[in-house]
């Protein structure tokens, strides 16, 4: 299944608009945070003076492969990492390895540094799993993951600093993603729809190389896009779960064609029975080429809220939204082969700037 690159289709009370593809944006720097720790590191190695050409050599081939750990694609901010994160750790293991060849200066503090700062992404993603939940899988996802961290302690012990970091770098993808998903290609674009330079809506497709397993589409959105009043100004959006909305829905490239059967979207929240009686999003679905209003379409609205968590998170400052406050999520996409429209919808009820808008649709190809 091989993905292509995709713009926004943008639907807004019956104009149509494109949005061109947007490099990923720097987050904005935390002073204790992993990413910083890391470009500490490269500064220091940076600035040492090495006589030995074989030292050297070494010091070098280190500082490329920190410079490849700190590609915006792998991170979502200082502190955390996208689904592609699993590449930091594999190149941080490669500038380590280097590291300890060096003989000629004492850079064996830079190497534990670089491993402290992967025990804290590891750490971070397992903070995000529900401590006190009492479901079996959560249990077992979090003991499993505390494993690798215990792993990694007694090999930074034993000083087997590169060995520390893969059990890190299980325990990040064990918390973060679950076993069995390997993102290998990623894909995103951002629309500025007040034309103001701020991001108002980031999406992100991430592909497994694996047919037998799920598309991921991750979603940033300010709330004013998300939002159900009528006539809020442009200031005021949908930041609680009763006034946000967003529903999803998958059509044929024409929009000739809409399609509910073999079409399968979901996310952890809406897996669980007690959310959702068939664990998925109910599509939405159009009789007509013309894409109707929210109210129109029926499916499931993907923003809800549950007792313990929720299918969408807000966040009082999102960095791929210029700092603004608005609603992440990431959903899972199964489908057969084939060219479809994966549409997001969006109530479209305010007469401002991101409150208008109706709908979005991302082209994209199933072989």
């Amino acid at each position: 299944m091989k993905l292509l690159s995709f713009i926004f289709t943008l639907f807004v009370l019956g104009s149509l608009v494109f949005a061109p593809l947007l490099d990923s944006q720097m987050a904005t720097a935390e002073t204790i945070a992993p990413k910083i720790i890391k470009l500490n590191a490269l500064s220091e190695l940076q600035s040492l003076e090495i006589e030995n050409k074989k030292d050297q050599k070494r010091i070098t081939k280190a500082e490329n492969q920190l410079e490849k750990s700190l590609k915006d694609k792998f991170w979502e901010d200082d502190s955390s990492l996208t689904f592609l994160g699993k590449k930091v750790f594999t190149h941080e293991k490669k500038a380590i390895k280097e590291l300890s060849k060096v003989k000629s200066v004492d850079v064996s503090h830079v190497a534990s540094s670089l491993v402290n700062a992967d025990m804290i992404l590891a750490q971070l993603a397992i903070d995000q799993i529900p401590s006190d939940s009492n479901d079996k899988k959560i249990i077992k996802k979090l003991n499993k993951a505390l494993k690798e961290m215990n792993k990694a302690q007694q090999d930074f012990d034993k000083n087997k600093l590169d060995k520390a970091v893969d059990h890190y770098k299980k325990a990040w993808k064990i918390a973060f993603m679950g076993e069995g998903v390997d993102v290998i290609e990623i894909d995103s674009a951002s629309l500025d729809y007040s034309n103001d330079g701020v991001t108002d809506y980031y999406v992100q497709l991430e592909y497994t190389g694996d047919a037998k397993k799920p598309t991921i589409i991750g979603y940033k959105i300010q709330d004013e896009c998300v939002d159900l009043g009528p006539k809020d100004p442009s200031d005021v959006g949908g930041d609680t779960f009763d006034d946000a909305a967003m529903k999803m829905g998958v059509s044929t490239i024409t929009k000739s064609e809409w399609l509910i059967d073999d079409m399968v979207v979901w996310n952890d929240w809406f897996k669980k029975k007690n959310n959702d009686d068939n664990k998925m999003v109910d599509l939405v679905y159009s009789p007509v080429r013309k894409l109707p209003h929210l109210e129109e379409l029926g499916g499931d609205n993907v923003i809800q809220e549950g007792k313990k968590k929720s299918s969408f998170d807000h966040s009082a400052s999102i960095s791929k939204l210029g700092g603004q406050s608005g609603w992440e999520g990431f959903m899972y996409f199964n489908a057969p082969p084939g060219e479809y429209l994966l549409w997001t919808v969006h109530p479209s009820g305010g007469i401002d700037e991101c409150d208008r808008l109706t709908a979005l649709g991302i082209p994209i190809t199933i072989p």
